[in-house]
């Protein structure tokens, strides 16, 4: 009988830590959106294959190729940031990434060119995507979550759309 309280009582604590308000799952209610998504974008009249990822803990991940170009002088990157619900089924996410030439055109290591920071707008409906993004490039002495008065080196928009990454 006590450990059945006590387990009742566990699970009520557990319960009321998942509902308060500052809480992932209470984070607009769009829990069971996050996951991992392809989408095939264009970003500055660049083709590009994207992989997105929310997690329930409002991280956000973005990796992009640009298969056979370069775009901002790199051809791969990888986004890092957070998300937050701004609408019914969407959400806005900020992230950052590093521009840099692979060690192909700047031996041996690369060269970072930019500190990016980029928006995104990503609309869901079932199980699919579309969204917008917004990249601002600065100098690698710019942070481009403060960049004051700095001028940025670019500032490209793209779009892109795709679907959820399941499992049958």
């Amino acid at each position: 009988m006590k450990k059945d309280r006590a387990l009742w009582t566990a699970m009520a604590v557990l319960l009321s830590i998942l509902a308060s308000p500052g809480s992932p799952a209470a984070a607009g209610g769009i829990g069971n959106l996050t996951g991992a998504y392809f989408a095939i974008g264009d970003v500055d009249g660049v083709e590009t294959a994207l992989t997105l990822k929310l997690d329930r803990d409002r991280n956000f991940s973005a990796v992009y190729s640009i298969s056979g170009t370069v775009l901002f002088g790199d051809s791969f990157t990888n986004d890092q940031g957070v998300w937050k619900k701004t609408g019914a089924k969407e959400i806005t996410a900020r992230s950052i990434s590093f521009d840099y030439l692979p060690p192909s055109e700047s031996p041996p290591d690369g060269e970072v060119l930019t500190n990016t920071i980029s928006t995104w707008v990503i609309t869901f409906d079932s199980g699919l995507i579309s969204g917008t993004v917004n990249v601002v490039g600065y100098d690698t002495t710019v942070n481009p979550l403060d960049p004051g008065t700095a001028t940025p080196v670019f500032d490209v928009d793209g779009s892109f759309n795709g679907q959820a990454i399941t499992v049958d």
